[in-house]
């Protein structure tokens, strides 16, 4: 009895072993890996992503879309890209009017909440407007966030990220690309950011 207790626990032990084994392989295939690959599988090339590292990556459906979502990070400098696939021109276009609407509504004159003798509107001042610009096939907007990746921010003390948002879409693979790069404000580089948003393709 004695001898078969102790062959249980041997078996039990090398059972918990294998188990240990492939558990760490599960995690270890899990780990960051290089975004271009990534990309690569979704049909979407960006060459001059440098040393980013995916951090995270989920696909969906929406109705009749298929909605890919990807971040990557370097540094203190976080990639967020959505990729929509699926998508005629038509809604496209429609889709990128929202967007549009969508940003530069946070940043028009609103009512003030209390107002009061002295004021009675919430302005945003000039130099935290968002900056529009087109780069190829792609509109961008330069634009200033919250510690929490939100736009719209009017006041320096809530300034944290300084963004590029860039918008684009493939008619041939009927793909829209949304792409949102997120630097420190004060190590923002305008130059590189177009640099690797502007190398952003559909394959």
């Amino acid at each position: 009895m004695e001898w078969r207790s102790k062959k249980r626990y041997v078996i039990l032990g090398f059972g918990v072993v294998a188990l240990t084994v492939l558990a760490l392989g599960a995690y270890k295939s899990q780990s960051p890996k290089g975004i271009e690959a990534e990309l690569g599988a979704s049909g979407v090339l960006l060459p001059s992503i440098g040393d980013f590292r995916v951090t995270k990556a989920e696909a969906r459906k929406v109705s009749d879309l298929s909605v890919t979502n990807v971040e990557a990070e370097s540094n203190g400098t976080l990639l967020r890209l959505e990729l929509t696939r699926g998508m005629d021109a038509k809604l496209a276009q429609l889709y990128l009017e929202e967007k549009r609407v969508g940003i530069e509504s946070l940043f028009v004159t609103q009512p003030a909440h209390y107002p009061g003798i002295i004021t009675r509107e919430v302005d945003c001042p000039p130099q935290f407007q968002p900056e529009k610009g087109a780069l190829g096939d792609m509109t961008y907007y330069v634009m200033y966030a919250n510690d929490r990746f939100s736009y719209g921010v009017c006041v320096q003390d809530f300034v944290t990220y300084r963004s590029l948002m860039g918008l684009m879409y493939c008619e041939d693979q009927k793909m829209f690309l949304e792409a949102k790069l997120f630097s420190p404000a004060d190590l923002f580089d305008k130059t590189e950011a177009l640099k690797l948003l502007g190398s952003l393709s559909c394959a």
